[in-house]
Formats: structure tokens, C-alpha cells, sequence
């Protein structure tokens, strides 16, 4: 199950300054983080350097200046600031929260959590120090952790919709969908517009199959964040999934526009490209996808099927290996590979591969389907329709499979069951000429003329090549 992801960061939240004895009054004033940057900061910079100021002084006005580089996104800057602040006091709270946030920033969450670990030691009653260090945990894949910290961080504060949030989120993946979303209504109920949340529970109606509960939760969080390249990419996706690749296609390219570096906004589009027949343009998007994230599995197994559709039998093969490196749990992995090594009659490690795939998902219609031709190519008419028989049952929309399986009927003096199937294509894909050549030849055989020739001109109106096919 894939979620958008939350991004977390602790905000500093400098408490005044205590009375100093070497400090201006407007400095004081100043040095605060609600103020203007170009007054703040010189500001804070005075009394953190003074040495004749309080301690504690120097130590809130140094954290201040790391508050602001870290706004900056001068993290050496705040990173140095923090250790400033530090020297003078082991025992500062804040300024483990500010590392922290410097290092989760950084994405070095162990030592974003120790820093976490150290400030609740000295504040343990922190609901924000519990909720970032479960940001870090989860990072780590420490789920249990994360529910720990969540948890308390809930129960310090029960308002806390971030929280509310972070906990579902670990119960969803540690597939406990119900609380994953009860946690993600409370994150909601307190903050209509958390467009995280919206995202995570709209990625787990689309897990569930409710795509319009998907799609209304991406429409909000749309609207509450125009600049989340997340929402855009996941309403893409659900367009996708509903069979709209015009609304699909529109909400990737924005989603790429607000982030550049999105990978899978990149392989999204891809697949839109493929639908579209646009297969250069794929390819061009999945090399991108790759080249932003080369462990994207799923992007070398679909630019595989690209290729392959492109007759480039040597690369698809290339990636479809990489694909099963990378994600060898994956039965979508073999399932693309064992298609390539058919292609190039390579059938019996494309029937292990294929044996596989259905090993790890034997709920996935497509390598039954594919290894049925496998089996028609030995001659093996028996097992080829057991293997149609059941891509049908996984899949009644299959019309590959129905193809298939009217085409062995036809063959073998079945040309009621043939033409059952070959009606069965055209209920999924009225404009299949092939169908209606093949049931107009089916008509033929059962002596029903008038219908054959209904069918043959039809066929030839699609595609005036299709009684060859």
C-alpha cells in the first residue's frame, strides 16, 4: 500500500529572553522569531555574541538564528548555531529539538531520533518531541516505535491532528486498516483541511477499491494545498484508475511542474503515454523516472513492456531482469519477464517465470493467461483453456483471455463456445475487428451465412486487412 508522504518538521518555538544585563532594548525586542529576518537576525546575533550576557540569553538568541537559517534552508548555518547553543547548555531542550529537525531535514533519522530521545529525557511530556521522533522511527521502518510515540503524543495532546495522522499511518502499514482509519477521520475531523491526512486516507480507500471516496479526499486536499505535488499525483492516479487519462495526464503534468524531482510523477505519466501509444514518450519519462530513482522497480518493469511493444526484445529483457533484482517479491516482475522470454521462444524460462509469478499472486489473472499460450504453443489444448478458464475467472473483463480461449473452441469444432467468447470481446471492445473476423468465421462454420457476412463487412470496414489476421 503507498501513501503520499508527510513531512513533519518541529517548529521552534524560542521562549522569551530572560532579563539581560548587557542587551539593548531593542535587541531584546528584536531577536524574536515572529520579527522581520533583517532585524532578527543581527539582533540575535549581538546578544549570542555578547559574552557578558546571561547564558541564557545566548543560548535562546543563538537557537533564534538557527530557527531562521533553518526557514533559509541554511541547515550548516543552523547546524552550527545549534551547536553554539549546546556549548553553553548540555541540558537545552530546544536545542536538541532544533538538531533534530536539522537532522531529520538531513533525512539522517538515527540521529534526528537520539537527538528526540535526548530532548524527552529532559521534557518528557513533549507531545511535539514524541510526534517528531516518531517521524524519524518511521523512517527507520521502527512501525511499533512510531505507534509507541504517536500514542503519547495523543494522549499528551488530543488535538493534535498531526499526530492523529502519523499514528494512522503507522497502523496502515502495519496493515491494521480499521484504527489506520479511524486515526486518519480524528486527524480530519480536527483539521478539515490537513491535506497529508487526505491523502492517506484517500490512499487507502483506493487500496480498498472505493475510488470516488479517493477521488472526493483529493479533491480537498487539492484545494487545501494547490502547491502538494502529492494530492495532484494521487487525484492523478485515481483518474487513471477510473479510465480518465485526459484528467489523469493533466494533474501528472502539474504535479511534475510543482516537483521536478517527483519520480513517480514521471512513471505516471509514462503509463498515460503508453496508453496514448506514445511509446517514445514513455520511454523518455520512465528514463527520467530511473534517473531520479534508480530502485524504482516498477519503472523498469513497465519501460520493459515498452520496449517489448517496440520490438527491442534485448532491452526489455535488460530491465525486466533489473526489475526482478530489485523487487523479487514481486510477481508483476515475472509475470513481465516470462511475457519477454515468450517473445523471443525462450518458453520454458518463461514458463518457470510464469510459474512463479503465480506462486507469489495467484490471484493475478495475467500470468495465467500468458502461460496458457505457453501451453497452446506445446500443443497442450487441455491445460491452455484450464489456464484461459481461470484468467476469465480472475479478470471477467479479460478480453485477451476470452480471444484465446474462442479461437481454441474454434479450432477444435466449438463454434457455439466460440462464438459466445468472441461476443464476449466485443461487449468489452465493440470496434475489435479481429473478433469479428474470427466470429464471422465461427458463423461460417455453423452454416449461419447471412451472419458471417454481416460480421465480414464490418471487420473490413475497421481494417481492410483483417481476413488476414
Amino acid at each position: 500500500m503507498r501513501f503520499a508522504p508527510i513531512f513533519l518538521f518541529a517548529t521552534l518555538c524560542l521562549f522569551s529572553l530572560s532579563p539581560a544585563r548587557a542587551a539593548s532594548p531593542q535587541d531584546i525586542r528584536d531577536c524574536d522569531v515572529n520579527v522581520d529576518y533583517a532585524r532578527a537576525d543581527p539582533a540575535c546575533a549581538r546578544i549570542a555574541d555578547d559574552e557578558n550576557e546571561l547564558l541564557q540569553a545566548r543560548v535562546v538568541a543563538h537557537l533564534g538564528r538557527a530557527f531562521f537559517s533553518f526557514n533559509r534552508n541554511e541547515l550548516d548555518r543552523a547546524s552550527q548555531e545549534t551547536e553554539e547553543a549546546l556549548n553553553l547548555d548540555r541540558n537545552s531542550a530546544k536545542a536538541y529539538e532544533m538538531r533534530g529537525s536539522i537532522f531529520l531535514r538531513r533525512s539522517d533519522w538515527t540521529r534526528a531520533s537520539a537527538d528526540f530521545d535526548q530532548q524527552l529525557k529532559l521534557t518528557p511530556n513533549d507531545a511535539r518531541a514524541h510526534h517528531n521522533r516518531a517521524y524519524a522511527r518511521r523512517n527507520l521502518g521502527d512501525w511499533d516505535g512510531v505507534v509507541d510515540d504517536e500514542d503519547q503524543a495523543v494522549r499528551l495532546d488530543p488535538l493534535y491532528a498531526e499526530a492523529w495522522h502519523g499514528r494512522g499511518y503507522a497502523y496502515a502499514h502495519k496493515g491494521d486498516l480499521a484504527h489506520a482509519l479511524a486515526d486518519y477521520n480524528e486527524a480530519i475531523r480536527l483539521k478539515p483541511d490537513n491535506a497529508p491526512a487526505l491523502i492517506s486516507r484517500g490512499g487507502l480507500y483506493r487500496n480498498r477499491g472505493d475510488l470516488d471516496l479517493a477521488l472526493a479526499d483529493y479533491d480537498v486536499a487539492v484545494k487545501s494545498d494547490p502547491k502538494s505535488a502529492d494530492a495532484r499525483y494521487n487525484r492523478g492516479s485515481i483518474f487513471a484508475d477510473k479510465g480518465d487519462p485526459d484528467h489523469a495526464l493533466a494533474d501528472f503534468e502539474v504535479a511534475i511542474g510543482l516537483n521536478p524531482r517527483l519520480a513517480l510523477g514521471y512513471y505516471a505519466r509514462a503509463r498515460i503515454r503508453a496508453t496514448k501509444g506514445d511509446e517514445d514518450g514513455a520511454i523518455a519519462d520512465y528514463d527520467t523516472a530511473i534517473g531520479l530513482d534508480p530502485k524504482l522497480a516498477i519503472a523498469y518493469h513497465n519501460r520493459a513492456g515498452a520496449y517489448l511493444r517496440k520490438g527491442d526484445i534485448k532491452r526489455a529483457l535488460a530491465d525486466a531482469d533489473q526489475a526482478v533484482k530489485l523487487d523479487p517479491s514481486a510477481a508483476r516482475s515475472y509475470w513481465g519477464r516470462g511475457l519477454i522470454l515468450s517473445a523471443k521462444s525462450d518458453f520454458d524460462r518463461a514458463y518457470a517465470d510464469l510459474n512463479e509469478a503465480i506462486k507469489r499472486a495467484p490471484q493475478m489473472a495475467m500470468p495465467y493467461h500468458a502461460r496458457g499460450r505457453i501451453y497452446l504453443y506445446r500443443r497442450d489444448i487441455k491445460h491452455a483453456l484450464a489456464d484461459y478458464d481461470e484468467a476469465i475467472r480472475l479478470d471477467p473483463k479479460f478480453a485477451a483471455a476470452y480471444m484465446d480461449r474462442a479461437d481454441i473452441n474454434a479450432a477444435n469444432g466449438a463454434p457455439d463456445l466460440a462464438i459466445d467468447d468472441y461476443d464476449r470481446v466485443l461487449e468489452l471492445q465493440p470496434k475489435n475487428a479481429i473478433a469479428l473476423m474470427h466470429r464471422s468465421r465461427a458463423y461460417q462454420a455453423k452454416g449461419e451465412h447471412e451472419r458471417a457476412e454481416l460480421d465480414l463487412a464490418e471487420a473490413l470496414a475497421l481494417d481492410p486487412h483483417a481476413s488476414q489476421k
